[in-house]
């Protein structure tokens, strides 16, 4: 239900809006929901431009269950407020047990479409894969940023994890553009 929800409302926010442009520059924070509402905690999340092509990107959640990524992107191609990037990093879960932690780390590949839809706001979509022992497997994300102002933002993505990434994703904050 709550997949059904988060797609139709992004696909929804995605339809209602004109043309835009992307922005690569921002620091966002929030709530997170793991695994369908079994972990919930906080979000950071940074994203920067380095060259006109090469961006860079840090996202870490925190709860019981904590994921670190950082990354670097290159664009495919970009376009008429559209974006395809292909991007990968290292990527770091700790879980708390009732009998302890584990810790795993690795990388992580992907590719993501990004569309500007109007007023600063954006709707993205990707396929992300990795190769950390004990989360092997791919996620699916959908993510909608909405403008709440001209350099503050409303976001809300959705990740939907395959194989040993079976846990799901949601996040709901807000990203502030520099």
């Amino acid at each position: 239900m709550k997949k059904t929800l988060v797609a139709g409302l992004c696909a929804a926010m995605a339809g209602i809006a004109s043309a835009g442009s992307l922005s690569y520059d921002h620091v966002e924070a929030g709530f997170v929901s793991l695994d369908n509402g079994d972990e919930n905690g906080v979000f950071f999340g940074a994203m920067r431009k380095l060259t006109p092509d090469v961006f860079a990107e840090f996202q870490l959640d925190y709860s019981d269950f904590t994921k670190a990524t950082a990354g670097i992107g290159y664009e495919l191609f970009k376009g008429n407020g559209v974006s395809v990037d292909l991007h990968g990093g290292l990527e770091y879960f700790d879980f708390e047990h009732g009998w302890g932690s584990q810790s795993e780390s690795g990388a992580f590949l992907g590719l993501r479409a990004r569309k500007a839809i109007g007023n600063g706001s954006e709707f993205s979509v990707w396929l992300d894969t990795g190769t950390a022992d004990f989360f092997k497997g791919s996620e699916l994300g959908l993510r909608t940023d909405f403008s709440i102002t001209a350099q503050l933002k409303g976001v809300i993505s959705y990740e939907i994890g395959f194989n040993d990434r079976d846990y799901d994703t949601f996040r709901l904050g807000v990203r502030y553009q520099f």
